[in-house]
């Protein structure tokens, strides 16, 4: 660490340096590069360690297991071995202190191995080919001893699986699942593995997968319950009892009540208890158990079923369609309705929908006048009208030339049909009359009896004020 000072005039005054040196002082940190050592018998082994720490340290070897070889040399970190033997096999350890803090120290193992390879694991008969364990058991274990040169690491694992467990294999409780095929592995340098099987079988009471639950279904829907049971032996029986909503207790059968069906199945681990409710009612709600025993013992496990009625969505549905269709019934009936006493209007009134475009006025409303007709003979046309610039073909307007005429009749039968005897004393006749405005006299057409008259007569009419001829017949 250094201080330079310097005023900015390096001709006239030299800059002037101070410096420190800062010297940290710490424990020591030991670790080997290699842990484990196989080395064959006779030959030259070099354990190092490496060591970090200030001040510098001197390393100390040692052999945990036993005295640290005579004939073995220490080199600065190092421990030397010229000739390795059976008997320099162990665990050497090399340890580093400073006086600085506490002392670090890290371990070597060694392996030393025969000259002609002859020594492979063996796996000792520790354990049967099959181990029975009671359902529960805890603290339950299985120890496996291997002999070999070099010495056999040994692991348990499940057979056909990578799933390895340190020896002893240990349970801290015994269940089905537990059940299986293990096998212990013992595995040497320079050597195959060795391996050797058992089975754990697990017997005892049944023990029923899964706990108390709640169901909820529908009314017309299918109900199924499934109850797993693990047992060894076989459950001798599966029962299912059923506790209703009113607190009545039955045990089931296949004809409790209708729908309901019961069945058993065999499986790996033990057996399985179904039972299906189809259709499923309210009645059904309640509460089921299901009981599975053997030898051992009995395990049970609950189902709590809600049934609810018809689904909300399925009720909305139904009745929006149903409202839907009766309101499109009721505006079909009313358009057909509308639409033939429309039609039945205009055949009774003649009236026709003039366009738009049409630039006559439109026409006024029909008036009734009713008048005495005496000695009159003829026919009765109206008078032609003061417009005479419209079209005489408009629909709706009346004109003497578009009025209906009545054949002529022979002069004989003219005659005779105006002799005294035949003649009308005094008649009352309905005419329609159209009010064409206030310079226009209203037009007439009347309807004398059932028979015409051809002699023509004319007569002013006074209606509302206003006069008009008529032709009478």
């Amino acid at each position: 660490m250094s201080c330079k000072a310097d005023q900015g005039f390096p001709n006239l005054v030299k800059p002037r340096v101070a410096s420190l040196v800062l010297d940290v002082k710490y424990s020591p940190t030991v670790y080997a590069v290699q842990t484990l050592w196989s080395v064959k018998e006779g030959t030259f082994t070099n354990l190092t360690c490496f060591v970090d720490s200030n001040p510098r340290t001197i390393v100390r070897w040692k052999k945990l297991d036993g005295p640290l070889p005579i004939k073995g040399r220490e080199s600065n970190w190092s421990f030397l071995l010229t000739k390795v033997s059976r008997s320099d096999t162990g665990i050497y350890q090399c340890q580093a202190d400073n006086g600085v803090g506490p002392a670090d120290s890290a371990t070597i193992s060694l392996d030393v191995l025969c000259k002609n390879n002859s020594n492979p694991p063996t796996i000792q008969k520790t354990f049967d080919e099959k181990v029975n364990v009671l359902f529960g058991k805890s603290d339950f274990s299985l120890e496996c001893k291997a002999e070999g040169n070099p010495k056999p690491h040994i692991r348990w694992r499940r057979t056909n699986t990578n799933l390895y467990f340190n020896n002893p294999l240990s349970f801290s409780r015994s269940d089905y699942q537990t059940e299986g095929e293990y096998e212990c592995v013992a595995e040497s340098v320079g050597f195959s593995a060795t391996v050797k099987r058992t089975v754990v079988d697990v017997i005892g009471r049944p023990a029923i997968l899964g706990g108390p639950d709640t169901l909820r279904t529908s009314q017309g829907s299918s109900l199924t319950l499934l109850c797993e049971v693990n047992a060894d032996p076989l459950p001798e029986s599966i029962t299912w009892s059923w506790r209703s909503i009113n607190g009545q207790e039955v045990v089931l059968s296949g004809n409790t009540f209708s729908g309901l069906d019961l069945t058993r199945r065999t499986t790996d681990m033990g057996a399985d208890g179904i039972l299906v409710i189809d259709p499923v009612s309210t009645s059904n709600a309640g509460e089921y158990t299901c009981t599975a025993q053997n030898m051992f013992g009995t395990d049970s496990r609950g189902f709590n079923v809600l049934v609810e009625g018809p689904p909300v969505f399925v009720i909305a549905v139904v009745t929006g369609v149903l409202v839907v269709s009766i309101f499109l019934t009721v505006v079909a009936g009313i358009c057909i309705a509308r639409k033939w006493g429309c039609v039945c209007c205009k055949m009774k009134t003649g009236d026709v929908h003039v366009p738009d475009d049409n630039k006559h006025p439109p026409l006024p409303k029909q008036t009734t006048v009713i008048m005495e007709l005496e000695d009159f003979a003829g026919n009765i046309r109206p008078e032609r009208p003061h417009w005479a610039e419209k079209d005489p073909y408009a629909i709706n307007i009346s004109y003497h030339h578009s009025a209906m005429q009545n054949p002529v009749h022979a002069d004989t039968e003219r005659r005779k049909l105006y002799s005294d005897e035949n003649r009308p004393q005094r008649k009352q006749i309905h005419g329609s009359a159209y009010n064409r405005g206030a310079h226009h006299n209203p037009v007439i057409h009347s309807h004398v009896g059932n028979y015409r008259q051809t002699k023509e007569k004319r007569l002013p009419v006074q209606h509302d004020g206003w006069a008009d001829a008529v032709d009478l017949f």
